[in-house]
Protein backbone atom coordinates (compact mmCIF):
# COMPACT_ATOMS: atom_id res chain seq x y z
CA UNK A 1 0.00 0.00 0.00
CA UNK A 2 1.31 3.61 -0.74
CA UNK A 3 -0.37 6.43 0.60
CA UNK A 4 1.14 8.77 -2.23
CA UNK A 5 -0.44 6.28 -4.93
CA UNK A 6 -3.93 6.40 -3.30
CA UNK A 7 -3.53 9.84 -2.84
CA UNK A 8 -2.92 10.39 -6.60
CA UNK A 9 -5.77 7.95 -7.63
CA UNK A 10 -8.65 9.71 -5.27
CA UNK A 11 -8.89 6.26 -3.50
CA UNK A 12 -11.08 4.44 -0.81
CA UNK A 13 -8.85 5.66 2.11
CA UNK A 14 -8.68 9.13 0.55
CA UNK A 15 -12.00 9.32 0.55
CA UNK A 16 -12.92 7.88 3.76
CA UNK A 17 -9.81 10.71 5.57
CA UNK A 18 -11.63 13.30 3.69
CA UNK A 19 -15.44 12.69 5.48
CA UNK A 20 -13.36 11.88 8.64
CA UNK A 21 -12.08 15.89 8.63
CA UNK A 22 -15.29 17.22 7.35
CA UNK A 23 -17.22 15.48 10.30
CA UNK A 24 -14.52 16.59 12.93
CA UNK A 25 -15.42 20.34 11.50
CA UNK A 26 -19.10 19.69 11.79
CA UNK A 27 -18.38 19.08 14.98
CA UNK A 28 -15.75 21.85 15.67
CA UNK A 29 -18.53 24.45 14.38
CA UNK A 30 -21.51 23.02 16.36
CA UNK A 31 -19.13 22.98 19.38
CA UNK A 32 -18.01 26.40 18.06
CA UNK A 33 -21.63 27.61 18.03
CA UNK A 34 -22.65 26.84 21.21
CA UNK A 35 -19.45 28.82 22.99
CA UNK A 36 -20.32 31.64 20.91
CA UNK A 37 -24.18 31.44 22.23
CA UNK A 38 -22.57 31.22 25.33
CA UNK A 39 -20.49 34.19 25.58
CA UNK A 40 -22.91 36.74 24.17
CA UNK A 41 -25.44 35.74 26.72
CA UNK A 42 -22.61 36.37 29.54
CA UNK A 43 -22.08 39.60 27.79
CA UNK A 44 -26.11 40.61 27.98
CA UNK A 45 -26.01 39.35 31.71
CA UNK A 46 -23.10 41.55 32.10
CA UNK A 47 -25.17 44.54 30.52
CA UNK A 48 -28.53 44.19 32.21
CA UNK A 49 -28.17 47.28 34.28
CA UNK A 50 -27.24 49.07 31.51
CA UNK A 51 -30.30 48.05 29.59
CA UNK A 52 -32.14 48.97 32.97
CA UNK A 53 -30.95 51.94 32.92
CA UNK A 54 -31.51 52.97 29.48
CA UNK A 55 -35.53 51.47 29.85
CA UNK A 56 -35.49 53.81 32.68
CA UNK A 57 -34.21 57.06 31.07
CA UNK A 58 -36.95 56.46 28.54
CA UNK A 59 -35.94 54.06 25.49
CA UNK A 60 -38.23 51.17 23.94
CA UNK A 61 -37.93 47.81 24.10
CA UNK A 62 -37.04 47.95 20.22
CA UNK A 63 -34.59 50.42 20.66
CA UNK A 64 -32.76 47.93 23.39
CA UNK A 65 -33.20 45.26 20.82
CA UNK A 66 -31.72 47.17 18.01
CA UNK A 67 -29.04 48.68 20.55
CA UNK A 68 -27.94 44.48 21.34
CA UNK A 69 -28.38 43.11 17.65
CA UNK A 70 -26.22 45.75 16.25
CA UNK A 71 -23.49 44.65 19.17
CA UNK A 72 -23.74 41.12 18.63
CA UNK A 73 -23.78 41.51 14.82
CA UNK A 74 -20.42 43.56 14.78
CA UNK A 75 -18.65 41.49 16.92
CA UNK A 76 -19.71 38.45 15.04
CA UNK A 77 -19.50 39.97 12.15
CA UNK A 78 -15.99 40.83 12.32
CA UNK A 79 -15.12 37.63 13.23
CA UNK A 80 -16.51 36.10 10.41
CA UNK A 81 -14.45 38.05 8.22
CA UNK A 82 -11.55 37.35 10.02
CA UNK A 83 -12.37 34.00 10.43
CA UNK A 84 -12.89 33.59 5.80
CA UNK A 85 -9.52 35.32 5.59
CA UNK A 86 -7.49 32.85 7.79
CA UNK A 87 -9.12 30.04 6.79
CA UNK A 88 -8.60 31.26 2.71
CA UNK A 89 -5.06 31.40 3.26
CA UNK A 90 -4.37 28.91 5.27
CA UNK A 91 -6.37 26.45 2.84
CA UNK A 92 -4.48 27.78 -0.11
CA UNK A 93 -1.29 29.54 0.68
CA UNK A 94 0.62 27.35 3.45
CA UNK A 95 1.00 23.69 2.36
CA UNK A 96 1.38 22.01 5.86
CA UNK A 97 2.44 18.97 4.48
CA UNK A 98 -0.87 17.03 3.75
CA UNK A 99 -1.04 17.13 -0.12
CA UNK A 100 2.00 15.46 -0.24
CA UNK A 101 3.00 16.93 -3.38
CA UNK A 102 0.93 15.51 -5.82
CA UNK A 103 -2.27 17.43 -5.22
CA UNK A 104 -1.61 21.57 -6.21
CA UNK A 105 -4.34 23.45 -4.31
CA UNK A 106 -5.05 26.47 -5.94
CA UNK A 107 -7.13 29.22 -4.92
CA UNK A 108 -9.67 31.08 -6.45
CA UNK A 109 -12.36 33.63 -5.38
CA UNK A 110 -14.93 32.51 -7.69
CA UNK A 111 -14.08 28.86 -6.84
CA UNK A 112 -17.60 27.09 -5.85
CA UNK A 113 -16.29 25.37 -2.57
CA UNK A 114 -14.93 29.08 -1.75
CA UNK A 115 -18.58 30.38 -2.29
CA UNK A 116 -20.13 28.06 0.13
CA UNK A 117 -17.84 28.18 2.45
CA UNK A 118 -18.78 31.90 2.80
CA UNK A 119 -22.23 30.69 2.58
CA UNK A 120 -22.30 28.91 5.22
CA UNK A 121 -20.31 30.89 7.52
CA UNK A 122 -22.94 33.95 7.13
CA UNK A 123 -25.78 31.06 7.81
CA UNK A 124 -24.13 30.29 11.30
CA UNK A 125 -23.36 34.04 11.88
CA UNK A 126 -26.91 35.13 10.80
CA UNK A 127 -28.13 32.12 13.30
CA UNK A 128 -25.93 33.18 16.16
CA UNK A 129 -26.78 36.86 15.70
CA UNK A 130 -30.39 35.90 15.85
CA UNK A 131 -30.41 33.59 18.36
CA UNK A 132 -28.52 35.70 21.04
CA UNK A 133 -30.11 38.94 20.28
CA UNK A 134 -33.68 37.35 20.18
CA UNK A 135 -32.79 35.35 23.37
CA UNK A 136 -31.98 38.56 25.10
CA UNK A 137 -34.48 40.38 24.10
CA UNK A 138 -37.06 38.20 25.68
CA UNK A 139 -35.37 37.76 29.02
CA UNK A 140 -35.40 41.83 28.50
CA UNK A 141 -38.90 41.84 27.58
CA UNK A 142 -39.92 39.11 30.66
CA UNK A 143 -38.30 41.48 33.31
CA UNK A 144 -39.88 44.68 35.05
CA UNK A 145 -37.09 47.69 34.37
CA UNK A 146 -36.07 47.16 38.33
CA UNK A 147 -35.31 43.69 38.20
CA UNK A 148 -32.95 44.78 35.18
CA UNK A 149 -31.64 48.15 37.48
CA UNK A 150 -31.28 45.31 40.74
CA UNK A 151 -28.97 42.82 38.15
CA UNK A 152 -31.01 39.85 39.52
Amino acid sequence: YSPEIDLKNNGYKVKQSIRVIMQAGILFLIAFLGGMISIFELLFNHRKKAYGISLACGADYRTVFYEMFAEVALLNGIGMFVGIGIGYIVTYFVDMGIMIGYIKVEGSIVCCRVCCTALASISVYLLITIIVSGKSYIKIKQRKVIELLNGD
